[in-house]
């Protein structure tokens, strides 16, 4: 029984850790390419943002300085050895100073930067749950105790704890998968609700 117990524990805890751990070498991965393309300037990247889902992972950018194609076609390489995945990344320069001015001008939030260990990661995975929970949850009738994440081969669950006298219905519960599918930039987000009648006083 034991033996049982420990493997539904540590399987899924091994499957999530193999899924952050690749994250990282691919956000590692982009981040040189990125460092690689730009001359490893960074007051030449105006803007950038990165795609690192799917089979392909996607980097677009725009920086102040000219474009050599085969430095990004190098770079697009050194994304696919180390991380086996193919890699498509947009760079275009700026057309001159007037559009420069514009852009930076434009970009009043700054770029977050990339989480560098599997803390920074679940601190990151956890915002992305509760802003969707905090914002659609039907706290009139529903007390939020607490929510975890987990993975699969092919999906993303997460599993909300809450105390309610009748249980929460089918349309809430579309509402609440659906922001946490906006918030994961991801269609296959599986919402798993559990819930238990409050202790009576």
């Amino acid at each position: 029984m034991l033996l049982i117990v420990l493997s539904a524990v540590l399987v899924p805890l091994s499957r999530a850790l193999s899924q952050l751990t690749q994250e990282l070498v691919a956000r590692g991965a982009v981040e040189d390419a990125v460092k690689t393309v730009s001359g490893n300037d960074p007051d030449a990247i105006i803007s950038r943002q990165s795609y690192l889902q799917g089979d392909t992972i996607r980097v677009t950018l725009v920086l102040a300085t000219p474009v050599d194609p085969d430095t990004v076609s190098e770079a697009e390489r050194g994304i696919l050895r180390r991380t086996g995945r193919e890699a498509r990344m947009i760079v275009r320069r700026v057309a001159g100073e007037e559009e420069l001015q514009m852009l930076r001008e434009g970009l009043s939030v700054a770029q977050p930067q990339a989480p560098e260990d599997v803390e920074s990661i679940r601190v990151e995975l956890m915002a992305r749950i509760r802003r969707p929970l905090e914002q659609l949850w039907p706290e009139e009738s529903a007390c939020l105790k607490d929510y975890r994440i987990s993975f699969t081969d092919k999906a993303v669950i997460v599993t909300v704890l809450y105390e309610a006298e009748i249980p929460i219905d089918e349309t809430t519960r579309e509402v609440l998968a659906k922001g946490l599918q906006s918030q994961f930039g991801l269609g296959d987000v599986q919402l798993v609700l559990e819930g238990q009648v409050p202790p009576q006083e």
